[in-house]
């Protein structure tokens, strides 16, 4: 009897033993494989990004395709002929099928935008033209 209650312990701690390193395992393994399907998405997040502003510089975007809300092509439109043809895009990343970036133009201008998945397209749903006030308000002094 003491034998047989002897392996049936020995046998609780290993299985014990074995889920823990199992499940720490497919915790680690799902969390990058999530982390890789993230960075990706956000990858494309900014090409998108990239490629409409280039089209929309250059003239050569079609509104027909509806990657782009009427609230931020109206926004591109007022400011676009001091914007210049270029810009840098910061990414900040709070999860969801959508990313909050801020872009920065060589005239000193940024915008706040809202990038959006829908239905497997991305949409620049939202174009804001940023406050500097505001801005170094929040974020900077906050970071101080």
């Amino acid at each position: 009897m003491n034998k047989l209650l002897s392996r049936w312990r020995s046998d609780v701690v290993l299985a014990f033993i074995v889920g823990i390193v199992v499940g720490c395992g497919a915790t680690v393994f799902l969390g990058v494989r999530l982390g890789l399907a993230r960075s990706h998405q956000k990858r494309e997040a900014v090409d998108f990004f990239y490629r409409t502003m280039n089209s929309l510089f250059q003239g050569t975007y079609n509104s027909e395709d509806g990657s782009i809300s009427q609230q931020a092509l109206d926004t591109f439109k007022e400011y676009q002929p001091r914007l210049g043809n270029k810009c840098q895009i910061f990414v900040v990343d709070r999860g969801g099928p959508y990313y909050d970036c801020v872009a920065f133009f060589p005239s000193g201008d940024f915008f706040n935008i809202v990038i959006h998945r829908k239905k497997g397209f991305w949409v620049l749903r939202e174009l804001y033209h940023g406050d500097w006030d505001r801005f170094w308000r929040v974020y900077i002094q906050h970071k101080l």
